[in-house]
């Protein structure tokens, strides 16, 4: 039922020559909405306003708002992991994991603190369709957190961490939580309780290298 369909409703001829950016114009105009009103506001007749497109014109690029809403988040999803590889080039080389990974919440803790923020669509949406197994944004979101987890598990492993595995999951949850936390409750305690565990997170026996004596 919810599968994003890859084939249009129309036939290819229909389509106007400009159709990649009457389609980045739909998308652009769903962001917009989700970014300063809730998810109750985005029908497909204030998309199309808010794109200065027709109803008919949706429907000859998307199969439905489902559609629309996995590629709004399949287009966040590369902007919000370059933002990960940025933070790491920019970082200073001489510090530690744990100034590095305290580094990396403390910039998502500023960015949720402040009174513009209105949740992360990836939580947003998830949300929004929990009820709704196998609804294709789960897909999405899911694809998402398991590509920043392989982030922060090579972050731990550069790091020279006994479980990166195992704690970057940890710092998933750590994550996940944060974002509903400031999203339903906003407050700057949530971010100073969650630099707390971070350290309790991030206390584990760091690998030792080991040299093997060369055999007599």
């Amino acid at each position: 039922m919810f599968e994003v369909s890859k084939a249009r409703c129309c036939n290819p001829n229909e389509v106007d020559v400009y159709s990649r950016t009457t389609r980045e114009k739909l998308v652009e105009a769903a962001c917009s909405i989700l970014s300063s009103e809730s998810y109750s506001n985005l029908s497909i007749d204030r998309i199309t306003e808010r794109a200065g497109l027709s109803r008919r014109t949706f429907f000859l690029h998307f199969t439905s708002k489902d559609e629309l809403l996995s590629e709004v988040l399949q287009e966040i999803r590369p902007i919000r992991l370059a933002r990960l590889d940025e933070w790491s080039q920019d970082s200073r080389p001489d510090l530690t994991l744990e100034e590095r990974i305290c580094g990396y919440f403390g910039s998502i803790i500023e960015e949720t603190n402040d009174p513009e923020w209105r949740g992360s669509h990836f939580i947003r949406l998830s949300a929004q369709f929990a009820e709704l197994r196998g609804h294709p944004i789960h897909e999405v979101v899911a694809e998402t957190y398991r590509e920043i987890a392989a982030w922060f598990e090579e972050e731990l492993r550069r790091g020279g961490h006994a479980s990166p595995s195992m704690r970057a999951e940890e710092l998933m949850i750590l994550l996940s939580g944060l974002l509903v936390r400031q999203l339903v409750d906003p407050s700057p305690r949530h971010g100073i309780a969650v630099l707390n565990m971070l350290r309790n997170v991030l206390e584990s026996p760091v690998k030792a290298n080991v040299v093997v004596a060369p055999s007599a």
